[in-house]
């Protein structure tokens, strides 16, 4: 029967409109900025926000192919965004930093990873860092969709919980800024 086949899918490949970056740089290079931005964040997050931003970055700048100029620019928006997540994730319990998942929608499994989870007694906060030139309005109309699956996702977890909240953190020259994603 049919009821066993799925098609095995990653949220980004859910959006391929998302493939297309709107800015001046090179789109690999961008892309390259935004792994190591978010690797950074991720050792960030595990040492509760007390990390050597610059250090870190000396030291993955090759084997994320990122030249001084950008890793120079990094260094700053990593540093302003910890200050936010800092402040953010301040009353947590703990977090969970790059929160890998498989669950079932319709005919699809569907894995992806999230980027931040925060638990505050029997509150989720869910946070997606965008590195993304793109106004607020876009990013929140592209992304949007994504971390609703991240919210699915942790529904159909047997994580207990009162309140899921879903936030999309931009990260660009013009400044970090927490969009709140209503589900």
């Amino acid at each position: 029967s049919n009821k066993n086949n799925f098609t095995r899918i990653t949220t980004t490949s859910l959006f391929p409109s998302l493939k297309k970056i709107n800015n001046n740089i090179s789109n690999t290079s961008s892309i390259n900025n935004g792994n190591l931005g978010h690797a950074i964040l991720e050792i960030a997050a595990q040492n509760k926000w007390e990390i050597n931003v610059e250090l870190n970055v000396k030291r993955l700048i090759k084997t994320y192919k990122v030249n001084q100029n950008n890793a120079d620019k990094l260094i700053k928006l990593i540093n302003k965004t910890i200050i936010l997540m800092k402040h953010e994730t301040a009353l947590s319990d703990f977090l969970i930093s790059e929160f890998p998942f498989l669950f079932k929608k319709e005919n699809k499994l569907i894995d992806g990873v999230i980027d931040l989870i925060s638990f505050n007694k029997k509150t989720i906060n869910i946070y997606d860092y965008k590195f993304s030139s793109d106004s607020l309005e876009n990013i929140k109309l592209k992304y949007s969709n994504q971390i609703k699956i991240y919210h699915d996702a942790l529904i159909a977890s047997n994580i207990q919980f009162d309140e899921i909240n879903c936030f999309l953190i931009s990260i660009s020259d013009n400044g970090i800024e927490k969009i709140k994603v209503p589900i």
